[in-house]
């Protein structure tokens, strides 16, 4: 009794909560939806136009594109189509007329044109192979349309009615049933004037990665700068080597074998051999750590001999992606979907630059690096923090091993903390030899002060000095007095820093001081200089003075 009441409740767990295969948690709401508008109506005849929109964040639909499939109720009947066509056309000889319809099939199987179809053919969003991109990466290409005429063929006079079970031909997805909604408006004129179709309704397509494909896509390796040890991914994570099923496979070395490769079908893979045997693989390298910030190097591998993948994707879920400061050669964009919760990013190639993923060889790789901030609190080395929770390419989860990098051993914790020490013994020394009036920093202040007071007091444009680490040049007044009176200041000034420098312990200088150092370093060589003008200069006046006077004498 006891088992056939676990039974009961578990029947009717089902029963109230269907299972739902095609929820992803990194992206709750999205779907491809197919709207079926009819434009115009008469009782034998409906215009309609179908839309397909793909409203997934990362998940794009590839070549060789959508297939869109359905069920007539009746006898309908495509009488013109643009841009779309039916695969085939089926048996019309029991229709009479002068110009048979475009397809008499009960299911037929649709296709998207190519691009450089002819202008007649051609409407408004078509036109592209089947290729939809995601709606976060390329906005403007996410919907597909057509428009066909349909009729119907039975002699009682009814008109063509909604098919059902829908289709989109693509792994994965599965179509619920056709919904109406309000009617969908439509803008004219440069959106001047609106107009509405007669009925609108949605068929709305999810995914599931379970019913594309029984076996992962790609796979994850792990590595870190504080481990020897390397995470590779693991045997077979996507099928292995000879077996039933699994994909053909070529020793790095060889000549892969001539194939012909079709046009409407994905090719058979043909990958390099390898432990995990995944079409593409990713790796995670932590490879630095720095005193607030981290960065790690991600790179993706294609294995695959025979497909490119153009507009990639790669989604990763991380604690720290809300704290990523700069990414180097990929695209980013953060996938909040959880409110406040910002921990899922996509990367994707630069356009022109990295958005294709070549086939593999030595151009089938693509890689970055991140740099993140060490969020207070939750930063840590432990237990494999800094390695990616979750990781999808093109929409595919990868499989990722649950082993780590070797763990920080006592003695690694032990370095790491006395490199931590260390760099707060430099950071107090520094905000000591800052807090002394004696200090580089202090001495650049000070000095371009008295820059700003030379320039205060002279207008002439023969002497120059140096009044910021730019290296910028200022004029300096007439008056050699003060012009000599200052110079003295100044020149007491370093003399009276050196001499106490040379009489103090040496200190190791933090490295952002060298700037200061090269400033003085410069500066007393043109205070040096405007010393030996004004002397000329001097030397100039009195000549000429003594030439006046000689002058007025005679």
């Amino acid at each position: 009794m006891g088992n056939f009441g676990l039974i009961l409740v578990l029947d009717l767990i089902f029963l109230i909560y269907p299972v739902v295969y095609g929820y992803d948690p990194m992206d709750p709401m999205g779907n491809i939806t197919i709207r079926w508008d009819v434009t115009t109506s008469t009782e034998v005849n409906h215009q309609i136009r179908v839309s397909i929109f793909n409203y997934q964040l990362f998940r794009h639909v590839e070549q060789p594109g959508w297939k869109l499939s359905w069920d007539w109720h009746g006898k309908e009947v495509i009488w013109q189509m643009w841009g779309a066509e039916t695969t085939e056309q089926g048996d019309c000889s029991a229709i009479k007329g002068d110009t048979p319809p475009h397809c008499c099939l009960k299911e037929p199987v649709i296709l998207d044109l190519l691009p450089g179809a002819p202008y007649n053919k051609q409407v408004a969003n078509c036109c592209k192979g089947g290729v939809l991109t995601s709606l976060t990466q390329d906005p403007e290409k996410y919907v597909s349309s057509f428009e066909m005429s349909i009729g119907s063929a039975s002699n009682d006079g009814s008109g063509p009615r909604m098919p059902e079970n829908f289709t989109l031909g693509i792994p994965g997805y599965t179509c619920g049933v056709a919904i109406k909604v309000p009617p969908t408006k439509f803008h004219e004129d440069q959106g001047r004037r609106q107009t509405q179709a007669v009925a609108t309704w949605d068929v709305i397509c999810s995914y599931s990665q379970f019913r594309a494909s029984s076996s992962p896509a790609c796979c994850v390796s792990l590595s870190a700068f504080y481990s020897e040890t390397i995470v590779p991914c693991s045997v077979c994570s996507c099928g292995c080597q000879g077996q039933r099923g699994a994909a053909q496979c070529v020793k790095r070395g060889e000549v892969p074998p001539v194939i012909q490769l079709g046009h409407n079908e994905l090719p058979t893979p043909i990958l390099e051999c390898t432990r995990h045997m995944c079409p593409i693989q990713v790796h995670w390298h932590v490879k630095q750590s720095y005193r607030e910030y981290w960065r790690v190097k991600m790179t993706i591998r294609n294995l695959n001999l025979v497909r490119n993948y153009s507009q990639w994707n790669l989604v990763v879920l991380h604690p720290n992606l809300r704290s990523i400061t700069q990414v180097f050669s990929f695209d980013y964009k953060p996938l909040d979907q959880y409110g406040d919760i910002n921990d899922t990013g996509m990367f994707y190639g630069i356009k022109y630059y990295n958005d294709m993923l070549l086939q593999a060889g030595r151009s089938g790789v693509v890689q970055s690096e991140l740099l993140l901030h060490k969020d207070a609190g939750i930063f840590t080395f432990n237990d494999g923090w800094m390695f990616p929770r979750k990781i999808s390419f093109n929409g595919y989860e990868c499989r990722k091993e649950r082993r780590r990098p070797n763990h920080l051993d006592s003695t690694s914790n032990q370095a790491m903390a006395e490199e931590d020490q260390s760099k707060k013994v430099e950071e107090d020394q520094s905000k000591k030899k800052t807090n002394n009036p004696k200090s580089y920093q202090v001495r650049k202040e000070c000095i371009k002060r008295k820059s700003m007071e030379l320039a205060t007091l002279c207008d002439i444009k023969v002497c120059t000095v140096i009044t910021g680490p730019n290296g910028e040049l200022q004029t300096w007044p007439d008056n050699l007095d003060a012009c000599k009176e200052v110079l003295d200041l100044y020149s007491q000034n370093l003399k009276a820093e050196k001499k106490h420098k040379e009489s103090l312990t040496p200190v190791p200088e933090p490295e952002e001081e060298q700037g200061e150092k090269d400033l003085l370093t410069l500066v007393e060589s043109k205070l040096a200089a405007v010393n030996r003008r004004i002397r000329f200069l001097e030397n100039k006046n009195v000549a000429v003075a003594d030439k006046g006077k000689r002058k007025r004498t005679e």
